[in-house]
């Protein structure tokens, strides 16, 4: 090759030299700017996987809030009709009861026929003044989750009402209203006696757990003594464990069954 070519030829292979340098610096800028890119972007996708995953949790636990309050909306619908039919039933016995009284008695005279039917008057007003004072007084247990029971109307404190930590007795700051309508519901109705029965999880030895119950429901009673309720009228039991209304198994039925059940009925519980 002539010296002449070897002039032409040298200037353009470095120009070609540096010109894929510089290609080649280019595509690798651009490609650790591609892999930021990708990077962040993975990033942001995990970050909104995450976020879904949050709401749809939160989803679920409103799902369940939802379920629980229209189960609860349910009972206490349920509890209301129960209440308001014994109401009745026991209203409209006492006034046939009186009636058919009123009839086995003989008239002395034809001129008490009136008197007789001031009687009839006097026994039907006395029975809706009955019905109204028992539907009062189941009114006021409703919003407690009362339910009519064979040994009387039952009262939960457990849940929101009354949240006991494990292995202890305190009463929570929350239960005071609900002891404050207890009570009030107590001194309206002098005649009612209280069965409270105090309840626990699985955890601990039986013997602990039956302690454990005991003081409960004690502490329940010194609460409702405190607001004016006499003390003879309680009488307190301490079950342990042994009547879950939930499973054991997780945190939530654990914290259902420790508990205290309140039964009020006209008679000594037995």
């Amino acid at each position: 090759m002539s010296d002449s070519s070897q002039s032409i030829w040298k200037p353009l292979f470095w120009l070609l030299f540096a010109a894929l340098i510089s290609v080649s610096l280019l595509y690798r800028h651009h490609s650790d700017q591609l892999r930021q890119t990708l990077a962040q972007e993975r990033q942001a996708l995990r970050s909104l996987d995450r976020s879904l995953n949050a709401r749809e949790s939160e989803l679920a636990k409103a799902t369940r809030a939802l379920d629980a309050a229209r189960t609860e909306i349910s009972a206490l619908e349920t509890a209301h009709a129960e209440a308001l039919a014994s109401a009745d039933g026991q209203t409209e016995r006492a006034r046939q009861g009186a009636t058919a009284a009123m009839k086995q008695t003989p008239l002395a005279e034809p001129g008490e026929q009136r008197n007789s039917s001031l009687c009839e008057d006097a026994i039907e007003q006395a029975s809706e003044q009955a019905t109204d004072q028992v539907h009062a007084f189941y009114e006021d247990l409703i919003p407690l989750g009362a339910r009519l029971t064979e040994r009387g109307v039952r009262i939960d404190l457990r849940g929101d009402r009354m949240r006991f930590a494990s292995g202890s007795a305190t009463l929570p700051a929350e239960a005071a209203p609900t002891l404050d309508q207890i009570a009030a519901i107590l001194l309206d109705h002098p005649d009612l006696q209280v069965l409270i029965q105090g309840h626990t999880d699985s955890a601990g030895s039986r013997e602990l757990n039956l302690r454990l119950s005991q003081q409960r429901a004690t502490t329940v009673r010194q609460a409702l003594a405190e607001r004016g309720v006499e003390t003879a009228r309680f009488r307190v039991q301490g079950l342990g464990s042994a009547v879950p209304v939930a499973d054991n198994a997780s945190a939530a039925g654990r914290q259902r069954n420790r508990r205290v059940e309140l039964y009020l009925a006209r008679e000594q519980n037995r």
